[in-house]
């Protein structure tokens, strides 16, 4: 038995005009947004010997303990930071200078500071977004034509569509043994290839109805799930800031920080849609 699918009836016929059914479309996703945020952080600096047990006072060129102790004391916030960073390797350990010194019976650092450094940046945060555009099916049966996004509603959504037009996967009317009472439709479709990070894709699937009397899909409605573009902080008369995030490095196994024009990973969105046929806004043309 050959696929039951929506026949072409959706344009009938009037004195040589027929119509070209248009739709609302519409998605509610969960996704990520951008804000910009203050983060200060207190670290505590242990240093101790190197792996060949010099001390690290004299590893660094230091007349002795004491005297390393008094410099380091004297500097300010700023330059604790700079010279934990730069002078003691410091990356949440010291790792130039990490072995403890065996002392009366335990294992003690030789010394310890702290210093505050306070950073500032765009990053993301879960939010949720409205998606909203207007489709026409000129050709319900027309799985690579027949389906867009109107010229103006497109131009208005570039930032979230990967393509005006909608590529249908499949479109199945169901629900009864014959035509007339196969009064239910289940669709899905996609928009995009996936390939481009830089614009919205989309992979969606539903189940709707079809009118009757027009003999055209009334509505479907279901579930979508893709990726748009990242996430931006926007900025008034400057360029927009990408979001920082965190992601896992090369091999694998560590959390590497993403930040600047590096934070060019897309940001995934999923939630639900639907497409409503809308006869005030559906476009007539002559046949």
């Amino acid at each position: 038995m050959k696929k039951l699918m929506i026949a072409a009836a959706a344009a009938a016929m009037v004195s040589g005009v027929f119509a070209v059914p248009t739709y609302d479309f519409s998605a509610n996703v969960k996704t990520t947004t951008a804000k910009y945020g203050k983060q200060t952080t207190t670290y505590t600096v242990n240093v101790g010997l190197n792996a060949a047990g010099v001390y690290w006072w004299d590893d660094l060129g230091f007349d002795d303990e004491k005297q390393a102790k008094s410099y380091v004391k004297k500097l300010n916030n700023d330059e604790k930071a700079d010279f934990a960073w730069d002078d003691l390797n410091f990356d949440g350990v010291s790792t130039d200078y990490f072995v403890k010194e065996l002392y009366k019976g335990k294992y003690v650092w030789c010394y310890s500071f702290k210093f505050k450094e306070t950073y500032e940046d765009c990053y993301r945060v879960a939010g949720s977004r409205k998606l909203k555009g207007d489709v026409i099916i000129e050709d319900c049966c027309d799985f690579t034509e027949g389906w867009e996004f109107t010229g103006l509603s497109y131009l208005e959504n570039i930032d979230w569509l990967a393509d005006q037009k909608i590529t249908t996967l499949f479109l199945v009317r169901f629900g009864g043994l014959s035509l007339e009472k196969a009064t239910k439709v289940e669709y899905a479709g996609e928009i995009g290839d996936f390939s481009d990070a830089e614009v919205g894709n989309w992979a969606f699937a539903g189940q709707g109805g079809i009118d009757k009397k027009l003999g055209i899909i009334s509505s479907i409605s279901g579930n979508i799930v893709g990726f748009l573009p990242p996430t931006e902080c926007e900025d008034c008369c400057d360029y927009n800031a990408y979001a920082s995030y965190f992601i896992c490095d090369e091999d694998g196994l560590l959390i590497e920080f993403v930040e600047g024009e590096d934070a060019v990973d897309p940001t995934a969105a999923f939630g639900t849609w639907s497409l409503k046929y809308n006869a005030k806004k559906t476009l007539y043309s002559e046949d």
